[in-house]
Parts: structure tokens; sequence; C-alpha cells
């Protein structure tokens, strides 16, 4: 079992298996649904066999794909048959209201994400 050292000097056992996993955010990229579906089928056609479902702990490393908003239903629905997975870039932090253009986690959580970015940098 692994062990970790903190800075102050207690050591702590990590007793959960952990899965490698490979992510990708997209960003503000592509412009249009149509190239992120294009996107998202070569990149599945590219990866073949190599990626496994969410909690597959057969040394197997998990794949998440951050398109953007917009697309990203149809990338989960061009991707999920090979055991890609989908997550957002961003969430607010309210669940519902008045604001404008911003996304809550059950939102997101609602189509299908697993994952959300949080504390990324441009």
């Amino acid at each position: 079992v692994p062990h970790i050292r903190p800075s102050f000097g207690i050591a702590t056992e990590l007793n959960a298996e952990r899965q490698p996993i490979m992510a990708g955010n997209w960003k503000m990229n592509p412009a249009t649904e149509e190239d992120a579906l294009a996107l998202a089928t070569e990149f599945s056609k590219l990866l073949g066999d190599e990626s496994c479902a969410i909690n597959d702990f057969d040394g197997c490393t998990e794949v998440v794909l951050f398109p953007p908003f917009p697309f990203i239903s149809k990338v989960k629905d061009a991707v999920e048959d090979i055991g890609i997975t989908v997550g957002a870039q961003g969430i607010f932090y309210e669940e519902k209201g008045a604001f404008t253009g911003s996304v809550s986690s059950s939102m997101v959580k609602s189509i299908g994400c697993e994952y959300i970015l949080c504390g990324h940098s441009e």
C-alpha cells in the first residue's frame, strides 16, 4: 500500500485502487458541431481498444474528453461505445436561478457527464 507523507509529518495509507486517467480539454475548439463529431470519431478510431470505461480497474486507462458545452451530448454519443467518458469544462456553483449563460452541476450530470474540470487555467 503506497504511503503519503504530508509536509506536517503524518503518514497516511491510501487504500483505494486508482485507475489512470488521460483527459483532453478541447477548450473552444472546434468551431462547429460537425467538426466536433469528426474529431471525436477520428479520436475513437485512433484510440481503438486502448481505453476502458469508468471504474474498470483491469490495468487500462480511462479516457475523458472535455468538448465545448454545445457539443457535449453529440460527442458523448459518438464515443461512449468504446468506453470514452465525456466531461464538462466548468460549472457554476448555483443549481438554478437567474444566471445568464451559467451551467449547473445537475445540468451536466443530467446529460451524462461524469467529470468537470476544476481549477484549470488558460
